[in-house]
């Protein structure tokens, strides 16, 4: 018995296709709607997740109908194509959470089984759109039970008094009475570390505009390019940033009274707004182009690193419930609370802790571009004495290529040099704050 023939492959990509869709429109058009299952054993926000699964049900059933009364395709096609839209949605976490090891102790037994029954409930909602709410809808056939009124207000009552859904039931069975710490999630740290390293293709493709966003905005380079491959991992899938692009360019005042996050580094346009001083509706497809998108990621740094420095010199509240600054930066890019963080949240600001831990806060040039040409002068005011420049020149001697140095007494100085280690350009950078210097870092 053949279970898919030729002809039904083109069917089953179109659904798979229409359900992908559907459930990104979810997540990104309604995000405080949206909930997972594991995202819903770490809030336990009851309502949030009555509602997501509500959506969830309204668009399988509006997309099943779609597909069996419009472009007439087999129940069996359809099925196979939710199938594998929520197999794909699954599967990521899966992989993340290391749930298809051989030995896995109750919980993830318990989790596994929550993404069955995900799968499972899902096709069954196809099922029964097919055969019983078309025919109902179509007039071809009759339900006693749903017609009778007593059955009704019993089920009405049932509902309110117990508004429970299957992830609500699994996760009292799963849930750990534990703080949450960053030990906590210490192994999916070490995972994401790993995957954070290696080749990225948007950020090879944009290193230059991540090199220059960082100086002009003084912020390590390492430290920017850090979150853009965070917010790549967690929510830069090609798909997403395609309906975004969509969604602000045909229905611009929608994404803003959304308040989508948009482009390679998730900005919220609200936030864009406030970093920007703009109204959103004059930059909002701009926010979709990469560059645009990096040039206002570094800016949106550069503001939470200098309001953790003013909190930190005025001892000011809440700056005492923040760890350090990177506890401070993933709290206010994602929203979390000081006291109250969640998984992400945790995640974020021990890697961000973790790569930068030899690193400057500070722009320092990067390793990527390979030799920088750096240039300090000053034209006016000049405060700088001779023999404090050359006291400068012999620390750096020995790692740099001079190729011009002019220095007129309490007039014009300006020193040109090529160097290729940030240890030069983290002097250079010193040298210049100290003495009122402009500086600028070339790549050669």
């Amino acid at each position: 018995m053949v279970l898919i023939y030729l002809n039904d492959v083109i069917p089953i990509l179109i659904s798979w296709i229409v359900f992908s869709m559907l459930a990104i429109a979810h997540k990104v058009l309604v995000p405080d709607k949206y909930s997972a299952f594991l995202q819903f054993k770490e809030e336990e926000n009851v309502n949030k997740t009555i509602q997501s699964t509500s959506i969830r049900i309204i668009y399988l059933i509006v997309g099943t109908m779609f597909l069996k009364l419009i472009l007439e395709f087999t129940e069996k096609q359809i099925g196979i194509g939710i199938f594998i839209a929520c197999f794909l949605n699954i599967w990521p976490a899966i992989i993340q959470n290391q749930l298809l090891k051989f030995r896995k102790n109750r919980v993830e037994w318990l989790i596994l089984l929550g993404y069955f029954l995900f799968i499972v409930t899902s096709i069954f909602i196809g099922v029964i759109t097919i055969r019983l709410f078309i025919p109902l809808l179509k007039g071809d056939t009759t339900v006693y039970w749903l017609d009778n009124q007593g059955f009704t207000v019993l089920l009405s009552l049932i509902l309110m008094a117990f508004p429970i859904t299957i992830e609500a039931i699994l996760s009292k069975f799963t849930r750990i009475v534990v703080v949450q710490t960053i030990d906590t999630f210490v192994e999916e740290v070490y995972i994401l570390e790993h995957q954070l390293g290696m080749d990225n293709y948007l950020i090879n493709k944009n290193k230059f505009v991540i090199d220059n966003a960082a100086r002009e905005n003084d912020i390590n380079t390492v430290l920017l390019e850090t979150v853009l491959r965070l917010e790549i991992f967690y929510r830069g899938r090609k798909y997403n940033r395609i309906l975004e692009r969509a969604v602000c360019q045909f229905v611009p005042k929608i994404a803003i009274k959304k308040n989508i996050s948009v482009g390679i580094a998730q900005i919220k346009i609200s936030t864009a707004e406030k970093v920007l001083r703009k109204d959103a509706s004059t930059f909002i497809m701009k926010l979709c182009n990469d560059r645009f998108n990096i040039e206002v990621c570094a800016k949106l740094l550069n503001d939470l690193i200098n309001e953790y420095e003013d909190m930190r010199e005025k001892n000011a509240w809440p700056y005492e419930e923040y760890i350090d600054i990177y506890d401070y930066i993933s709290c206010q890019y994602l929203g979390g609370m000081p006291w109250n963080k969640n998984k992400t949240v945790l995640v974020y600001g021990a890697v961000l802790r973790s790569i930068m831990k030899e690193e400057k806060i500070y722009y320092v040039g990067t390793e990527l571009t390979g030799r920088c040409l750096v240039k300090i002068y000053k034209n006016d005011k000049l405060e700088i004495e001779y023999h404090e420049l050359q006291e400068f020149l012999e620390k750096i001697r020995e790692g740099i290529v001079i190729r011009r140095k002019i220095f007129v007494d309490k007039q014009e100085m300006n020193l040109e040099f090529i160097c290729d280690k940030q240890y030069y350009i983290e002097l250079a950078n010193q040298f210049a704050k100290e003495y009122k210097c402009e500086i600028s870092i070339d790549e050669k």
